[in-house]
């Protein structure tokens, strides 16, 4: 076993993430009372009782390795809660279909016995520390709307099993926080009011030296190679191919920037949760009532229905991510609808907003301005995707901004932020495969 990790979290101790505390008086027999085989009946039974987990309800773990969904990879585990009930998903099933995410976890309380890994590396890496990281159970998740959101290695996730005892079928419930013991993010958080109790933060993000792999951006259009996002990135990179010698500009929203600024403060970027599953509550003097306030506003310039419908949504935790990007939008042109898959389809080409395509060299050719909107394709999400707005433009790097994010609004970091060449365009953009500007056109090239 390691004596250290590049994931602190990992060398967690015994009861620390899952209090288990018993009876500290233990249990007492009278041998004067009791005889010997009396003593010998109890202590049978005691070995053969319940073990000192089976009384605690979903537990707290650690996520060491995403191991893809039952969809494109089949199901990993045949003795998994999706192989035993048989509803595991035929591989041939084409990769935009529904999936349930699978993933490596260690509970401290449960694996003690097994080594830690040194370290966490992607599947596709060669790394001895996967042999340690095999020895780990496989958790699947418990619905589709938990696989939206992939927690990254190192964060805390709940789990739980179909028999607590045996430890048999192991369920994904969600995460805890996705960005709480993953290593050092590049954001950096400083108070900059008080409104009443509450802290008001001002976010200040540190720009990384370098953005996107190659590998990474190659990476969409394989994996999702029938989701509706990709499919339309490579119709758009077919079709409207923008000329060699021209960059794609556009008027941009400037707006954009205090309206991302005015959310993240709101939600501390990312400190601030979501109300929990039938949290909402109409009453903004409410403990939850300013959060789903805020919720519903966004839902509101998605244009997804009435008060009935956008309650439900908020009591369901649906995903929000293209509310979000509605409501900073609001009044930027902007054809709103409650999903990114819609949106994009709605703005592809108006007279206001047009679509281009980030795949190839195309990216090369377009210039980022503050209120551009970038999606990516997404598992197990009938091929709705996800979308962040840019943010800022801070020396050269794109800064994007997100909802639905770790349940909160914060700055995005899994694929972001974007780097820029001198004339503003973009060197790589990592797995977005899409860009929406407001206004567009195209000029020949300085």
């Amino acid at each position: 076993m390691v004596k250290s990790s590049n994931y602190p979290v990992l060398e967690a101790g015994y009861g620390v993430l899952n209090p288990s505390y018993g009876s500290l008086s233990g249990k007492n027999y009278d041998t004067q009372e009791v005889g010997f085989f009396g003593l010998a009946r109890k202590s049978i039974e005691n070995s053969m009782g319940p073990n000192a987990l089976s009384g605690m309800g979903p537990m707290i773990g650690i996520v060491l390795r995403v191991e893809g969904f039952t969809n494109q990879h089949g199901t990993m585990d045949p003795t998994s809660w999706v192989g035993l009930s048989g509803q595991g998903i035929n591989k041939d099933v084409p990769a935009d279909s529904v999936g349930l995410l699978q993933l490596r976890i260690r509970v401290p309380e449960i694996h003690a016995c097994l080594p830690i890994p040194a370290d966490l590396p992607e599947s596709t890496v060669e790394d001895p520390n996967h042999a340690i990281i095999n020895m780990y159970p496989i958790y699947t998740s418990q619905t589709v709307r938990t696989s939206q959101e992939i927690p990254p290695p190192g964060s805390l996730v709940w789990i739980d099993y179909q028999n607590r005892d045996t430890k048999m079928g192991p369920i994904f419930l969600g995460a805890v926080d996705n960005t709480a013991v993953a290593p050092p993010t590049t954001e950096e958080v400083t108070p900059t009011e008080a409104h009443g109790k509450r802290v008001i933060y001002e976010v200040t993000p540190e720009i990384p030296e370098t953005g996107g792999t190659e590998d990474t951006y190659a990476d969409p259009s394989i994996r999702f190679a029938g989701n509706q996002i990709s499919q339309r990135s490579k119709r758009l990179l077919r079709d409207s191919p923008i000329p060699d010698g021209y960059v794609v500009t556009g008027k941009g929203y400037p707006e954009i920037v205090d309206a991302c600024q005015t959310e993240l403060n709101f939600w501390q970027n990312g400190k601030i949760k979501e109300p929990p599953k039938n949290g909402y509550e109409p009453d903004i003097n409410a403990p939850l009532g300013q959060r789903s306030a805020r919720l519903y506003q966004y839902w509101m310039a998605s244009r997804i229905g009435g008060s009935t419908i956008i309650k439900k949504m908020i009591n369901e935790r649906s995903p929000w991510s293209a509310a979000f990007i509605c409501y900073v939008l609001y009044n930027a042109d902007f054809v709103r609808r409650a999903s990114h898959n819609l949106y994009t389809k709605a703005n592809e080409n108006t007279d206001k907003w047009k679509l281009y395509s980030l795949l190839e060299d195309q990216a090369e050719k377009i210039k980022v301005s503050p209120g551009d909107v970038l999606v990516y394709p997404t598992f197990a999400s009938g091929g709705r995707g996800h979308g962040d707005v840019v943010w800022k433009i801070i020396d050269n790097t794109a800064v994007l901004v997100g909802g639905n994010l770790a349940n909160s609004c914060k700055v995005a970091s899994q694929y972001s932020p974007i780097q820029l060449n001198p004339n503003g365009t973009i060197q790589n953009p990592s797995v977005y495969t899409l860009i929406l500007k407001r206004r567009s056109k195209q000029i020949p090239a300085p």
